[in-house]
């Protein structure tokens, strides 16, 4: 698989209380769009560079609600992502 990231500023600053934020949310600061010769399939989405294990996510929250002050209120979301597909809309 070949890929590219391109990021844009998002207009519209949003400040979390609370992280990760929302799955209903994702959609509006975060997009996947493959390209190519077919639609990806459930085996692709399984070796997206992209996805991230939520324990390693909570355990580096933690760590900076901890260590960092502008950190020390934040609330720390344990809602469940989904594991093996992007948590957004799929564009093909």
């Amino acid at each position: 698989m070949i890929a590219n990231a391109v990021t844009f500023e998002h207009p519209i600053q949003i400040i979390y209380s609370v992280l990760p934020p929302p799955i209903e949310e994702m959609n509006e600061v975060l997009a996947f769009i493959f390209t190519g010769p077919c639609q990806p399939t459930e085996d692709d989405f399984c070796r997206i560079p992209l996805l991230v294990c939520r324990n390693k996510v909570a355990k580096a929250l933690k760590w900076l609600k901890l260590n960092h002050r502008d950190y020390a209120d934040l609330e720390i979301s344990y809602e469940s992502y989904p594991e093996d597909s992007p948590p957004v809309v799929i564009n093909y």
